[in-house]
């Protein structure tokens, strides 16, 4: 007869090799399977919905991102994930001897710390149920002055901090695996995904979760859309899901008058948001400033990231000025003939004015930019720093406000809309510029707005140079005047 102690080595190993099956069987908690027939489309394709045990077996690409509805249990699967990896040091290579004393870290995070809490009290819950059967082996702990986690006897560590001022606080250990929750709040997600929680994961291989109920059309999109992109298949993984797989019917925890009750409490107080809290929809909020279409009009997937300048092609450079802890941003437009086309594209982020003073320098010679074809935001002792540098080569046009700012620059965004709805204009993708045109509102003092203001900057300065040009080329005929009168006729 096979003992207990034998069995229950036969379990854990099992559970090493199904990720299901831990949760079932060691954790306690039975993941939902999806509906039967049940699909939604992306990319012109379709795709069942798989639930929690679809998420949990297929989401192992390098980034994987989940868009579903409220209740589906997203915290769950978060917080099955991180045990998974913590008792068994997924990911990690090293002897026996070494397993039980080498350091593992995993990271659960969010824009603010109430949107990590979830996932940390899933794992409480987890832990004090009576039939967990790997309870004792992990304790509640505080990882430092801020924060709690969690530490299992193999010193395996979960941790939770929040992606606060670009998640600065993330920065300094390797993590085999994180969970980036409710991502779609975060203001900068790009930024925080490619310049801190990839590095983190570098020396690791481990994978990283995008998880969100959508909060409108932003960047999480960006990165959810790549997973049913054929380039991107070898590194990206996405899923989507609705409230129903959480329904009693197919192994979840809502019953049918449970989920109804919740539909008929969104539809009273916000009907417009009905798909996205029961579906996990991406649903364009009603004061966004540029919409879906124009967005994806003005991107264009087949120009290239970067073209050298040519000779007999005319450009105009637009640079949007960080002169303290904002970025520095800059286009050039290969303006020859419509549409106008984005050439050149330059980030520069907490850099000293002489570097920049350099990179504008650079960006002119490199593109032949004529005198006066560069503008610049003039506005402040900053903006006139600029322009007294740069006059005696660059003489860059400026642009300013004025006391009607709100005004101008509802002026020059208005034109810039008009230009990307008249397809005027083209621009490779950025998802940083994309994010930013997602987010806008009229009311911006909060907001980033480098990428827009540098790009209608850009093709204002372009309309004007048009419009002189058509100007110059009308032959001047002082008799013939439009409301003069003609004599001796």
């Amino acid at each position: 007869m096979t003992s207990d102690t034998e069995f229950i080595k036969k379990v854990i190993k099992k559970g090493r090799e199904d990720i299901v099956f831990f949760a079932e069987v060691l954790l306690n908690r039975k993941p939902h399977t999806g509906i039967p027939n049940r699909y939604y489309e992306e990319n012109g394709k379709k795709y069942p919905y798989i639930g929690q045990s679809g998420w949990l077996r297929f989401s192992e690409k390098k980034i994987n991102c989940l868009a579903t509805a409220n209740r589906w249990g997203k915290s769950t699967v978060s917080a099955i994930k991180h045990l998974w990896h913590g008792f068994y040091k997924i990911g990690w290579e090293g002897t026996t001897k070494e397993f039980a004393t080498k350091t593992y870290y995993t990271l659960n995070c969010g824009p603010e710390t109430d949107l990590t809490t979830p996932v940390f009290k899933e794992i409480c819950d987890i832990r004090q149920d009576p039939k967990c059967i790997i309870g004792d082996s992990f304790q509640e702990v505080k990882i430092d002055k801020y924060f709690k986690g969690f530490r299992f006897d193999n010193n395996a560590e979960v941790h939770f901090r929040t992606t606060h001022d670009k998640a600065r606080g993330i920065h300094g250990k390797p993590y085999y695996f994180i969970s980036f929750d409710e991502c779609d709040r975060e203001n900068y997600l790009d930024e925080v995904v490619t310049e801190v929680l990839l590095p983190r994961t570098l020396d690791t291989g481990g994978r990283i979760d995008l998880i969100s109920t959508p909060a409108g059309v932003l960047q999480f999109k960006d990165y959810f859309d790549r997973g049913f992109l054929e380039e991107y298949r070898g590194e990206f993984y996405s899923q989507a899901g609705i409230i129903e797989e959480n329904s009693t019917e197919y192994g979840g925890y809502l019953s049918p008058k449970d989920i109804e009750e919740i539909r008929k409490a969104i539809l009273a107080s916000n009907p417009r948001i009905v798909d996205q809290v029961m579906k996990g929809a991406f649903i364009e909020a009603p004061d966004a400033v540029f919409h879906h279409d124009t967005i994806s009009k003005f991107f264009d997937k087949e120009l290239p990231e970067a073209q050298p300048g040519k000779q007999g092609r005319e450009y105009v450079a637009g640079w949007d000025l960080g002169i303290t802890a904002d970025p520095t941003v800059g286009f050039v437009l290969d303006v020859t003939e419509k549409p106008y086309k984005t050439v050149r594209y330059e980030y520069l982020n907490d850099e000293k004015p002489e570097i920049i003073y350099q990179r504008i320098r650079e960006v002119h010679s490199q593109y032949g930019v004529k005198p006066g074809m560069t503008i610049i935001d003039a506005a402040g002792m900053g903006g006139q720093m600029f322009l007294k540098e740069l006059a005696g080569d660059v003489r860059p046009t400026e642009w300013v406000t004025g006391r009607k700012k709100g005004m101008d620059k509802i002026g020059l965004v208005t034109a810039f809309i008009r230009g990307m709805d008249n397809e005027e204009l083209k621009c490779f993708s950025i998802p940083k510029f994309r994010d930013e045109l997602y987010r806008y509102r009229w009311k911006d003092d909060r907001l980033r707005t480098d990428h827009i203001m540098a790009m209608a900057m850009a093709y204002w300065q372009t309309r004007r140079h048009e419009a002189y040009k058509t100007v110059r080329s009308v032959p001047f005929n002082p008799v013939n005047i439009p409301g003069r009168r003609s004599y001796g006729h």
